[in-house]
């Protein structure tokens, strides 16, 4: 495993994949996970779904295991704009919901690159 000795979690065992960064792989496989979910609800027939739900467990999972802080972001935050919708319906939410997605990820792209350690 990879593992920082200067970290407080320096025994922490991290997956890291072919890429020799658990940092690497978590940013790789976050873009698995909405393809995953949107097929899992689009795509017809047992075995698509079945294929798509094991796909998005697996890279959710993988993901979860690499404990890199933006991984984890990467999969929590995308998922307000998308839920909190859902969950308080409303006919302004048609239109607010992609609104609010799209000054997330005009915030969160700059402020990742403008926070990343060199």
């Amino acid at each position: 495993g990879w593992a920082d000795p200067n970290s407080i979690s320096a025994g922490t065992i991290r997956i890291y994949g072919p890429l020799g960064n658990p940092n690497l792989l978590a940013g790789y496989l976050l873009p698995l996970i909405p393809f995953a979910a949107i097929a899992l609800v689009r795509w017809r027939g047992l075995g698509a779904q079945l294929f798509a739900g094991t796909t998005l467990v697996l890279a959710a999972t993988a993901t979860l295991f690499t404990y890199s802080r933006g991984g984890w972001l990467g999969m929590v935050g995308p998922a307000g704009p998308a839920i909190i919708p859902a969950m308080y319906p409303h006919p302004m939410a048609a239109t607010a919901a992609p609104a609010a997605r799209r000054l997330a990820s005009r915030w969160c792209v700059p402020c990742g690159m403008r926070f990343r350690r060199r």
